[in-house]
């Protein structure tokens, strides 16, 4: 994946030996807009942990619009765009989706639609003990 602004790319050497949390989402996505001052609170208690946060936006043909939207958030996690690539791997149809990976790269738990940030913390917190 691309990063929004312009960062090193995300490639699946970037993931080995981490926690992942992949949460699809777009601008336009009102559970996704929601959750994102929680999500960027996630992002930085665990960013120092064996603890990867892969934001993906959806809307690659609406750059500006994103990141005029992270500016006005005040969200300071890498975002990185899809083509509809990994949402076609993945599976993914619906926003927000946020799929837990394990250490050893192992879908552990996908939640469709707004989730409670008490469960994906737990969710992260389990697959950091392993």
């Amino acid at each position: 994946l691309s990063r929004l602004d312009g960062g090193e790319r995300l490639t699946t050497s970037n993931l080995e030996g981490k926690v992942v949390l992949l949460d699809f989402w777009a601008t336009w996505c009102t559970p996704c807009v929601i959750s994102m001052p929680y999500l960027e609170q996630v992002y930085q208690d665990y960013k120092d942990k064996d603890f990867l946060f892969v934001s993906v936006n959806t809307e690659r043909t609406n750059q500006p619009a994103v990141r005029e939207f992270l500016i006005e958030q005040e969200l300071h996690f890498p975002v990185y765009l899809d083509s509809g690539f990994l949402q076609s791997r993945l599976r993914v149809t619906t926003y927000p989706t946020a799929i837990l990976v394990d250490k050893k790269g192992i879908v552990r738990h996908i939640h469709i639609g707004p989730t409670s940030m008490v469960t994906l913390r737990n969710g992260i917190d389990e697959l950091l003990k392993e």
